[in-house]
């Protein structure tokens, strides 16, 4: 009788637990069953002249190089594992932090010393200069773990705009000295390094409610700004009725009367619509000031309560109120 064996080849790790793998077939004659295990060496010093080979040929060097390129992947994979940790580590995060509130402090530091026209401190442009090396070393493990990822999210790409800014000033700063100080709009970039800061609420798990109100502005901006809309909408009419219908009763109280001599602004508050939105603003929204115009006018000519008590409730407890309760909605 003749019995077909099924041979294992496996790792010596696996080798000690299981015999049951196989690739390759041997058939043995005449060989009494036993209950006894064999194991490798003695099933290839019996092996018979007759053979069995496998329809599926792989050689050696196929198994070697594909065993090779497991283990490099198991071994990035570790790799990134260890980084992503580090990233989101505690420590780290907190190390993140302060360094963030430096360049905040160095940024407003090179900010008033440019508007006292002040030299640059070494000390100054070595700390930014590594506060922006650090920034890129970040964003580079980030990568590293996350892949294209990265443009996946918000945060990300802001710090991806930080750093090229900061590139970028620094290249200008050493390419063009004389003429940096007529371009010096690209310096207000290192303002933006300030954007980090709503970083730290989401790594932070002590700022979980600093966190829930930067989440909950963020869900509503679309609807602050249509909102901001609407108010400037409704002021913009109310602004039309001032020009054409207020602006030449001012005009005529400060010739009749002398009103307003004193007050060159007051005068011209009034003579295009976006004064007369910046009038509406200061003088509703801000509450300032609202007599200084409104109560003269309204004295001599007491028709014209109509616009500016009606605009003052339209605004206030019209428009503001309306746009408080739209707010509360979205999260409702």
């Amino acid at each position: 009788r003749s019995r077909i064996y099924y041979v294992a080849a496996m790792s010596s790790a696996e080798a000690p637990k299981t015999q049951k793998c196989a690739d390759k077939f041997f058939v043995e004659d005449n060989i009494e069953e036993s209950d006894d295990e064999y194991n490798t060496d003695e099933m290839e010093s019996r092996m018979p002249s007759k053979r069995i080979v496998s329809p599926i040929s792989l050689k050696s060097e196929f198994i070697t190089k594909a065993t090779t390129v497991q283990e490099f992947s198991a071994e990035e994979s570790t790799f990134r594992r260890i980084v992503s940790k580090i990233l989101w580590h505690p420590i780290t995060g907190n190390c993140l932090g302060l360094l963030t509130l430096f360049d905040a402090y160095l940024s407003c530091a090179d900010i008033d010393r440019r508007a006292a026209n002040l030299p640059e401190p070494a000390w100054l442009a070595i700390s930014m200069d590594i506060c922006l090396v650090a920034y890129t070393l970040e964003y580079v493990m980030w990568c590293f773990v996350r892949r294209f990822g990265v443009f996946r999210d918000k945060m990300l790409v802001v710090d991806l705009f930080i750093i090229l800014c900061g590139f970028a000033e620094w290249v200008l700063s050493e390419t063009m000295t004389r003429f940096l100080d007529n371009f010096n709009l690209l310096r207000m970039f290192r303002v933006a390094r300030i954007i980090r800061l709503l970083k730290l609420f989401r790594r932070f798990s002590y700022l979980k409610e600093l966190r829930k109100l930067l989440t909950m502005a963020t869900t509503c901006m679309r609807t602050l700004c249509w909102s901001f809309i609407f108010c400037f909408v409704v002021m913009t009419i109310w602004a039309m009725l001032l020009v054409d219908l207020v602006q030449p009763l001012i005009l005529k109280l400060h010739e009749d009367r002398g009103i307003f001599g004193d007050c060159e602004q007051c005068l011209r508050a009034a003579s295009s619509v976006m004064d007369a939105n910046l009038l509406l603003f200061k003088t509703v929204i801000a509450g300032d000031g609202w007599g200084t115009i409104a109560v003269p006018v309204i004295e001599a000519y007491p028709a014209t309560a109509v616009i500016f008590v009606g605009s003052l409730l339209t605004l206030v407890f019209g428009v503001l109120n309306l746009i408080v309760a739209v707010v509360l909605d979205t999260f409702a």
